[in-house]
């Protein structure tokens, strides 16, 4: 367990990272093309297409792991828990 739990941590900080590459040349275009709907907030469903697009371009198909990755990413992201990611809160977990 202690491994699996090392080893979410190490990929979610993987994903974090290139998230973060990507975000901080223009956080707020990227935010925009991630925001599919354009409600100026990311859903765990709009985040999730962008993850999978980073899981995918790593070769990771273990969804269970994908699963874990994703919603870990996520909430980590969403600062005030209310299920959604502002762009403020994006850019501020892109630094």
């Amino acid at each position: 367990m202690k491994i699996l739990v090392m080893k979410t941590v190490a990929v979610t900080a993987l994903l974090m990272f290139s998230f973060t590459a990507a975000a901080q040349k223009n956080p707020a275009r990227y935010f925009k093309k991630l925001d599919a709907n354009e409600d100026g907030m990311l859903s765990s469903v709009e985040f999730k297409t962008h993850s999978d697009f980073w899981m995918d371009k790593r070769g990771w198909d273990d969804e269970e792991k994908r699963a874990r990755v994703h919603q870990s990413t996520f909430d980590k992201r969403d600062l005030d828990e209310d299920g959604k990611i502002s762009l403020k809160e994006f850019i501020d977990t892109s630094k």
